[in-house]
């Protein structure tokens, strides 16, 4: 037998049979092996090895060169901030159970959407007493939730296993995003919320040092087959057709919110202090609720279309001449 796939068989036959991976399908395995060492991995490294990592991880996954001296666009600012500017409060507001407590003091509870329990150990979840429908996800990570409704085929042992996978499953570090690293691992149910239409728009606010600068609109998802619609606008609600990132646009824009300036205020409030972060919001019957903060979207390499966004962060040696809201308007029809 080759050397490699003797060894390979071998590493995979103790995954396999390591009794943390009981809850886990074979590829699943795998993959949490890989996370595991990459964990082991990034926890060694002292600042200088992680800036080269970062370079490294970037360069494999756009092709381009990082300069963390001075960084050039909205991704590779991205990358700057996880470096130089890792805060404590980024890993609380990162955490979706924890971020709660920071909503409640700065715009109050009614923005919260209702929490049916918390768990930091998937055996003591008790589905019976948990209304439904409801979400069931992890705080830690993105992809780690589930709806469970009507249509869901519900089995307590199948989603036990499902919550204990998500708790053994540690946050990818090869992109560099601290402010997960230290989250403590915890499953939350929360209410499940939607529109009278049956449909739910998420509204993700841009933030740039405290202030909106641009709002990114996504709805009709289809969990399933991962598709979804989107559309950009402005914070007067112009359209901007120069901003894309991975779905299919709205051909005809959904309506301006009537609540749109109480949402900027909500944005504005829970953004302050920070460099850039990501505000996400939802409006439904009862009104205006929360959904999380985002310091790092698509990890810093998403594609942003022919509109620097980046104008807005001010890094090391560099200047900020414009806002992101002159940049965008410009764009706009």
């Amino acid at each position: 037998m080759n050397e490699y796939i003797r060894i390979a068989y071998q590493t995979t036959k103790r995954i396999v049979r390591n009794p943390i991976f009981l809850n886990f399908g074979i590829k699943d395995k795998i993959m949490f092996y890989v996370l595991l060492k990459r964990e082991k991995h990034y926890k060694r490294l002292n600042e200088e090895q992680k800036r080269v990592e970062l370079k490294n991880w970037y360069f494999k996954q756009t092709g381009e060169k990082l300069d963390l001296e001075c960084p050039k666009n909205f991704n590779q600012k991205i990358q700057w901030l996880k470096i130089y500017d890792n805060v404590p409060e980024k890993s609380v507001l990162s955490d979706k159970y924890l971020v709660r407590n920071w909503v409640r003091e700065k715009i109050g509870e009614k923005y919260l959407i209702s929490l049916y329990g918390v768990w930091s150990n998937a055996d003591d979840i008790d589905f019976k007493i948990i209304p439904k429908p409801f979400v069931l996800k992890s705080n830690h990570g993105s992809g780690m939730n589930l709806i469970i409704n009507e249509k869901y085929k519900f089995n307590e042992n199948r989603l036990r296993k499902v919550a204990d996978r998500w708790l053994k499953t540690p946050y990818d570090m090869s992109g560099m995003e601290q402010q997960y690293y230290t989250i403590t691992r915890r499953i939350i149910a929360e209410k499940f919320i939607v529109q009278k239409d049956g449909n739910l728009m998420d509204y993700k606010i841009h933030c740039f040092n405290g202030e909106p600068q641009f709002i990114q609109v996504i709805g009709d998802r289809n969990l399933e087959l991962h598709t979804a619609k989107e559309c950009y606008f402005d914070l007067k609600w112009n359209r901007n057709n120069s901003l894309y990132n991975t779905y299919q646009q709205y051909e005809v824009p959904p309506k301006k919110p009537e609540c749109l300036h109480e949402m900027l205020e909500i944005a504005s409030c829970l953004s302050k202090g920070f460099i850039y972060v990501r505000v996400d919001l939802y409006i439904i019957e009862e009104g205006i609720k929360f959904g999380e903060m985002t310091f790092t979207p698509a990890s810093g390499i998403g594609k942003w279309g022919t509109v620097d966004i980046g104008c807005g962060i001010a890094c090391s040696n560099v200047s900020c001449k414009n806002t992101v809201e002159d940049a965008v308007k410009e764009n706009c029809k």
